[in-house]
């Protein structure tokens, strides 16, 4: 074959060269892909620049071990696994098992539109220059896992279809994924980002998994959309990083569990009604123009995360003090900000989880006292509800006064009286006997709600 009729057979359709079996599997004809790659190694890996572009690949050969202990590579290579140089496989089609394991490549590599149809191995490859995988398409899995990448890498728009492992995957320099669609599940677990990341418009629709990742330079997660569970556990974040108006569907959670959020971490616009932040300390996040669930108090992800059985076995107590203590980071974030009205609904929670632990534990007493907070002083943080306990209280005792002489103008100054010792009332003398024991109960009670009138208004001016 000459040159032209070498590219035309590169780039022919190979869908005849496969049959499918009753699993769904492709079964290829040997000979043709033998002769397939034996003709890539006679004609293309000897050039300077290799250029498979458009090139219509079946299935890779399978290495096999010769009789002197050699391996036999096949494919692209007669010997050592590597490309020396440049190399392109733009709007090639892979339409078998691409298998690029263990390869080292010295010069920039590009994959643009590039599909691959069957499942892509690039485990412990070594991409020494810059890659692009922009706007390829992977249909089946796809593994990286191991796999190093020492200069700029970009996986702009692509598509990933089925299943996609980075796992233990280094990346050394920057590293994009704007407008990638992850449409099954995705696992970034113990990699490491040297360099900056960017996530732009990108898509998870499936379970996402960024567990114990390594974010060494600045980070975004810019209108990133998430509608299933992400895990952003154990991870490190070293530099800078933002998430901004991320959207996250009704169902989904996003999980950040035991990670230290400082103050070099932001979330901007966030609607933060789905995230969870499990045992993460967040005093020191930076929590810009953010929605939060906010009726009588904040009310966050981590209660529904937390006390669903079927994740956590460990027992009911720990859950409400685990959740308490969240909380408590939370108000001493908004106290440091100065948002004293977001820190309020938060030391509301806070005091929800603490009467909820302590009725599990079966501290009856205290869980009583927190009851009583909570029912007539609002925790303090609700100037009209101590206000109505104090009149409730006036009007009760005005009852009970009724009965001393039977008249109600007097029974009212009573219970006025009774409740707050310094107003004057035209009777003298007017609690006595048995009646200064109600008047004392009065006088205890009413002190109390006045006292948590007088705080929760101080609260409020200070808001």
């Amino acid at each position: 074959m000459n040159s032209g009729e070498l590219e035309l057979y590169f780039k022919s359709d190979k869908s005849t060269w496969f049959t499918i079996d009753e699993n769904g599997n492709k079964r290829w004809d040997n000979d043709k892909v033998e002769e397939f790659w034996q003709r890539i190694r006679e004609h293309k890996s000897s050039d300077k620049n290799l250029y498979f572009t458009e090139f219509v690949f079946p299935e890779f050969e399978h290495e096999a071990r010769l009789n002197n202990g050699a391996f036999h590579y096949g494919n692209f290579w007669s010997g050592k696994k590597s490309f020396n140089t440049y190399v392109s496989f733009s709007k090639a089609k892979f339409l078998g098992k691409a298998n690029f394991h263990n390869v080292e490549f010295s010069e920039d590599v590009f994959f643009g539109d590039a599909e691959f149809y069957e499942e892509a191995r690039f485990e412990k490859s070594i991409f020494l220059n810059s890659l692009s995988f922009g706007d390829s398409v992977f249909h089946k899995q796809v593994k990286f896992n191991l796999a190093q990448f020492h200069k700029q890498t970009l996986f702009g728009n692509c598509d990933f279809l089925s299943k996609t492992f980075f796992i233990k995957a280094n990346f050394k320099s920057s590293v994009t994924f704007v407008d990638t669609k992850f449409i099954a599940f995705v696992d970034f677990v113990q990699s490491t980002f040297s360099g900056d990341v960017f996530f732009y418009r990108t898509l998870f629709s499936h379970l996402s998994n960024f567990s114990m990742v390594k974010f060494d330079r600045e980070t975004t997660f810019r209108e990133v959309e998430f509608r299933s569970k992400v895990f952003l556990s154990k991870v490190i974040f070293n530099s800078d990083t933002l998430f901004s108006d991320i959207k996250i569907n009704k169902d989904s959670t996003l999980v950040i569990r035991e990670c230290i959020l400082n103050n070099n971490v932001v979330f901007r616009r966030c609607n933060m009604k789905n995230f969870v932040f499990h045992l993460s300390d967040i005093s020191n996040t930076s929590f810009l123009s953010c929605n939060w669930n906010v009726d009588v108090r904040i009310t966050l992800k981590d209660e529904e995360y937390l006390l669903n059985k079927e994740i956590f076995e460990f027992p009911s107590q720990e859950r409400f003090k685990a959740l308490e203590n969240t909380y408590r980071l939370l108000k001493r974030n908004f106290d440091s900000n100065k948002n004293w009205e977001l820190s309020g609904y938060a030391y509301v929670s806070e005091m929800e989880m603490r009467k909820k632990r302590l009725l599990v534990e079966k501290k009856y007493y205290q869980w009583f006292v927190y009851c009583f907070y909570d029912f007539f002083g609002g925790y303090t943080q609700d100037f009209k509800r101590p206000i109505v306990s104090l009149i409730g209280l006036i009007g009760l005792f005005s009852v009970v006064y009724y009965f001393i002489d039977y008249n109600v103008l007097k029974a009212i100054q009573r219970g006025i009286k009774g409740a707050l010792p310094y107003i004057y009332i035209d009777t003298e003398n007017p609690f006595t006997g048995y009646w200064l024991i109600a008047r004392n109960i009065e006088f205890l009670l009413g002190g109390i709600f006045l006292t948590f009138f007088i705080l929760a208004l101080r609260k409020r001016f200070k808001q």
